[in-house]
């Protein structure tokens, strides 16, 4: 079985970085790529609004599980696929 290309709740592991395209609106339309590393089950959950390197699987999994659809697109578990999806956003600018 192969490893699927966005991240769901159920396929997350500890260890993992999960790799997100997010855009900056101040200046334009600017695409880059976030990082979050799949923590143990001690790690703390992050506070709202702050910018989390680490996350325990079950924040990550509530997360994912509350997600839109369209809004996993943006989730990747490979580093090369979320530039090619960045690079992707920035020639539609």
């Amino acid at each position: 079985m192969t490893k699927p290309k966005h991240p769901t709740a159920r396929s997350i592991r500890t260890g993992q970085t999960i790799y997100q395209v997010c855009c900056y609106y101040d200046r334009g339309y600017v695409p880059f790529i976030g990082s979050v590393t799949v923590g143990s089950k001690s790690t703390p959950d992050p506070s709202r609004g702050d910018r989390a390197s680490t996350a325990s699987p079950r924040y990550l999994r509530r997360a994912l599980s509350g997600m839109d659809p369209w809004l996993r697109m943006y989730l990747f578990y490979s580093p090369r696929r979320a530039e090619t999806f960045r690079k992707q956003l920035e020639k539609q600018r």
